[in-house]
């Protein structure tokens, strides 16, 4: 930052940070959404917690998994992308 100022920085970050921010977020949620939805049919009870819903929790975790996966990878190569620019 000392380098380049903090608008240099936000310049050059803001075309990967997103990406990767919303990749890690939604890969830290990922991991909650078999738990949420034994809690949501416990609670709820409008459908009963079987293994058959847990199974579809998981593949729906493991979706949402991918998508942050490739969220991460796409802002980790624009990053090294705008690195090979700069230098």
């Amino acid at each position: 930052m000392h380098s380049v100022g903090g608008a240099g920085l936000v310049a050059d970050v803001m075309w990967y940070v997103p990406f990767e921010f919303v990749g890690l977020v939604m890969a830290a949620t990922a991991g909650f959404q078999p738990a949420a939805g034994l809690a949501r049919r416990l609670l709820m009870k409008n459908e009963p917690p079987t293994l058959r819903s847990f199974i579809d929790d998981m593949a729906r975790s493991l979706g949402t998994l991918l998508i942050a996966i490739a969220l991460i990878v796409l802002g980790a190569v624009i990053e090294a992308i705008v690195i090979q620019l700069k230098t």
